[in-house]
C-alpha cells in the first residue's frame, strides 16, 4: 500500500486467499465542487466509458453539475444506498468506490477481486456483496467497505469451484442472492441478524438434535438446480428467482425457482435470449406480468407471474438487453442492441394495451440506454458514441427536448 496516492482517501487492498490485489496508483476523483444549488431528487449518474469519467446530471433540467474521473472499465450499472447520498461504483478489474454524491468525493474504495462480474447492496444499507469470476468468491464488505467475510464459490465438499455470476438484492427477504455459472446451485445468504438456522444436508429428525444447525445470518444456504442459472432476476414480492441455463449446442433455456421451497418450479417458454435482468415487473389488466426483452429476437415477451406463462410477444425496432419503466408512466422503453447505428431505435411499449405505441430514432446514433427521469415526465437516452449525447424525450409524445453532449455514455442512472 505504500505506493498508493496519498490524496486518496481509505484506498485498501483485500486479501483474498494467500495473493493481495496490488493498488494500481491511479489518481481518482476530483476535489468537491462548490454546491451548485441542483435538486438531489432529479440528480442523475452518467457513466461516460469515451472517457473514464462519471457525469453528475440534473435530470430535470438536464444540465450538467459536475464531473469525476474514475477507474476504467466501470460495470455498466451503479448501485446506490438507500436514500440515494451515496453511489458505489465497481470496475470489472475488482475495485469499489462509494461517492458521496453531495460532499462530490471519494468516501471509500476496497479492491474485491481481480475479475467481477457484478455488485449489490443490501436494502438496509448496511451490507455490500461482491460477484467475482476471479477469485471464484462473493465477499460480503460492511457499509464503509471494510472486508466482513468472504464466500469461496465451492461446493460443499470443495472439490468444485465456479465463477460467480451475479448477486442480487432481494429486499422482502432481507437477503442477497448468489448465482453461480459453473456449479447447479443457487445460495441465499441473510442480512438479517434473526434469520432462521438451517440444516445443510439431510436430518432424519431435527427434533432428536440429529444434525448441527448452521446460523441463518450471514450464511450461504444452498438450493440445487438441475443446472447453473445465471442472468438472474428477482421478483417483487422475493419468492421466485428467474434465470437462464445453458442447453445443449448453447440453446438457452429459462426458469423460475421458488425460494422458499428451494426449487424449480416453472420453466418459460421462450426462444432466443431472453435477457431476464433487464425485465420489468407491472400490472395490468388485473394481472401481475412481466416483460423481457431478448438479445437475440426483436421482440419483448410477457409472461404472467401467476403461472410464468408467456402471454404476448411484442414486436420491436431490434432485440434489446434491457427495459425502462416508472410507477407514474404507462409505458416500457426498450433500446435496440443493433451493430449499426441506422438499426438502432427506441420502441415504447403501452403497458396498458400490451402494444407498442411508438418507434424513435436518432440518425447515425446508436441508442444504448433508457432511462426516465426521476418524476417519470422525461425520458433520458443514452447515444453510446464517442460524440455522443444525453438526450432527454418527453415521456408523453416523445419528442427530443434538449441534449447534453457526452464521450460514449453507456448509462443513465436516477438515484433513489
Amino acid at each position: 500500500m505504500a505506493n498508493c496516492p496519498a490524496a486518496v482517501p481509505r484506498r485498501r487492498t483485500l486479501l483474498v486467499g494467500a495473493a493481495a490485489l496490488a493498488c494500481p496508483g491511479v489518481p481518482l476523483f476530483a476535489q468537491p465542487a462548490a454546491d451548485t444549488g441542483a435538486n438531489m431528487a432529479a440528480l442523475v449518474v452518467v457513466i461516460e466509458a469515451g472517457a473514464d469519467r462519471v457525469a453528475l446530471v440534473d435530470g430535470a433540467r438536464l444540465a450538467l453539475l459536475h464531473r469525476f474521473p474514475t477507474r476504467p472499465g466501470l460495470l455498466a450499472a451503479p448501485s446506490f444506498w438507500p436514500g440515494g447520498r451515496f453511489v458505489l461504483l465497481a470496475s470489472a478489474d475488482g475495485w469499489l468506490s462509494k461517492f458521496d454524491l453531495v460532499q462530490r468525493r471519494l468516501v471509500a474504495e476496497v479492491r474485491a477481486g481481480s475479475r467481477l462480474a457484478g455488485v449489490a447492496i443490501s436494502s438496509d444499507g448496511r451490507w455490500v456483496m461482491a460477484a467475482n469470476t476471479e477469485p471464484p468468491s462473493a465477499p460480503l464488505f460492511d457499509a464503509d467497505l471494510n472486508p466482513v467475510k468472504t464466500f469461496a464459490a465451492t461446493t460443499r465438499d470443495g472439490r468444485r469451484s465456479s465463477a460467480v455470476d451475479g448477486v442480487h438484492d432481494a429486499p422482502a427477504r432481507r437477503s442477497f442472492i448468489v448465482a453461480l455459472r459453473d456449479i447447479a446451485e443457487l445460495w441465499e445468504i441473510s442480512y438479517n441478524p434473526r434469520a432462521e438456522d438451517f440444516y445443510e444436508g439431510l436430518v432424519h429428525d431435527f427434533r432428536m438434535g440429529e444434525g448441527v444447525p448452521t446460523r441463518g445470518f450471514h450464511n450461504a444456504r444452498r438450493t440445487f438446480l438441475p443446472a447453473p442459472l445465471t442472468g438472474l432476476y428477482i421478483d417483487p414480492p422475493a419468492i421466485h428467482a428467474l434465470g437462464n441455463s445453458a442447453g445443449a449446442e448453447g440453446a438457452a433455456s429459462s426458469h423460475a425457482v421458488n425460494l422458499d421451497v428451494r426449487r424449480r418450479v416453472a420453466s418459460l417458454v421462450v426462444a432466443g435470449h431472453p435477457q431476464l435482468a433487464g425485465a420489468v415487473a407491472f400490472e395490468a389488466g388485473g394481472r401481475a406480468l412481466l416483460a423481457v426483452p431478448n438479445a437475440s429476437r426483436a421482440v419483448v415477451s410477457v409472461f404472467d407471474r401467476a403461472d410464468w406463462r408467456l402471454l404476448h410477444e411484442l414486436p420491436t425496432a431490434g432485440p434489446g438487453l434491457r427495459l425502462a419503466a416508472h410507477p407514474l408512466s404507462p409505458f416500457i422503453c426498450v433500446a435496440t442492441a443493433g451493430v449499426a447505428a441506422d438499426a438502432s431505435a427506441l420502441t415504447i411499449i403501452d403497458q396498458r394495451s400490451l402494444q407498442a405505441v411508438a418507434t424513435v430514432r436518432e440518425p447515425g446514433q446508436l441508442l444504448a440506454h433508457a432511462e426516465f427521469s426521476a418524476d417519470g415526465r422525461q425520458l433520458l437516452v443514452c447515444t453510446a458514441q464517442d460524440d455522443g449525447a444525453l438526450i432527454a424525450y418527453d415521456a408523453g409524445d416523445f419528442a427530443a427536448r434538449a441534449r447534453l453532449p457526452m464521450r460514449r455514455p453507456v448509462g443513465a442512472w436516477r438515484a433513489p
